[in-house]
């Protein structure tokens, strides 16, 4: 099916997703990489920061913390077609996944923990899927956390 120009994302070219499992202590890909292009209306990624609040017993002054951050996606298609059954396939079957986009003249590339799902039906033509996509580090061995 083919989509009029103005619902394509802003100079969103390529966009693909593919599942991934822990193998080894570490991220491996699995399964068919999906092409998302043609179906997705926006790629936003977000900064997430995680803070504790470490002060004195007596102290009621908060005094927050730092404690990690990482890069997260929301990735929103069209609910139809293709793209739909893929996307829905993957975010429940898989707990992970490699993102990659092109936007522009940039290239980005990210691994993530799929984290959430959101449908439904809105009463104007367009009708979004967003799946959310939380920071995870690919490059740190999974079995210090006790996945294996």
């Amino acid at each position: 099916m083919s989509f009029p120009r103005w619902l394509y994302g802003t100079d969103l070219t390529a966009i693909t997703i593919q599942g991934a499992i822990v193998a080894g202590g570490a991220l491996s890909l699995d399964g068919a990489v999906r092409t998302l292009t043609l179906q997705t209306r926006s790629v936003v990624p977000e900064l997430r920061i995680e803070n504790r609040d470490v002060r004195a017993v007596n102290s009621l002054q908060i005094n927050e913390v730092r404690t990690g951050q990482g890069f997260g996606l929301r990735l929103s298609i069209l609910q139809e077609g293709l793209a739909l059954d893929e996307l829905t396939n993957l975010v429940f079957n898989y707990i992970y996944a490699r993102v990659s986009f092109t936007a522009g003249a940039q290239h980005h590339v990210g691994w993530f923990n799929v984290s959430g799902w959101t449908g439904g039906v809105q009463d104007l033509a367009e009708n979004p899927v967003e799946v959310t996509l939380g920071p995870v580090d690919p490059g740190a061995p999974l079995s210090q956390y006790g996945i294996t």
